[in-house]
């Protein structure tokens, strides 16, 4: 579905290795050493949008999030949610809470991986969830850390897709500090 590396910089944007045609708006987030290559870096007050909005269809398909992270700190990767305010009914996360990996989808509940993430290091991430029943599992460095099912209860309407940054309220710390490289987002399931 789509695919950044961050390999080829822009001022204020990045496009996609597959299709070309989603960018990563970037707002105060800038590139800087990758695991490979380059990596988009956050200081802690930034935020990256996907433009046009890309189709996470988190209540009937399959699809998979992967990225590299190195962070020394709590905070947003990943989130579908409204463009401004509070945290909203139906709306997606893929942050750190208390050092591990969490995936919560609004009013419906939040899975969490058995471990903590080891800290400023690049540690590989990823989310797999299958569409016919909510089913969601969390990987780190491809090992299964959690599992549960969570479904939003309708499909989120116009909500947009971000890195770094959740909602005003959510989570805790709503912001990523740190460095994320190779973000791939998949039409599919994957396994490990």
């Amino acid at each position: 579905m789509a695919h950044w590396t961050f390999d080829r910089e822009g001022e204020s944007s990045t496009v996609d290795e597959v299709s070309g045609g989603q960018r990563l708006r970037l707002e105060r987030a800038q590139f800087g050493e990758g695991q490979t290559g380059r990596a988009l870096e956050f200081g802690g007050d930034g935020r990256a949008t996907i433009e046009p909005p890309v189709e996470l269809d988190f209540l009937e398909s399959d699809l998979s999030v992967a990225v590299w992270i190195k962070t020394d700190a709590d905070g947003t990767i990943l989130a579908q949610t409204a463009a401004a305010g509070p945290w909203v009914p139906d709306a997606k996360a893929l942050f750190l809470r208390n050092g591990r990996l969490t995936f919560d989808v609004g009013w419906v509940g939040a899975i969490e991986s058995s471990v903590a993430i080891p800290l400023n290091r690049w540690v590989h991430v990823a989310l797999t969830r299958a569409g016919a029943d909510g089913r969601s599992t969390l990987y780190l460095d491809g090992i299964q850390v959690g599992a549960g099912v969570l479904k939003p209860r309708q499909v989120a309407r116009d909500h947009i897709t971000r890195l770094g940054f959740g909602a005003d309220d959510f989570p805790a710390t709503p912001h990523f500090r740190g460095a994320m490289d190779d973000l791939r987002l998949y039409r599919r399931s994957l396994t490990a």
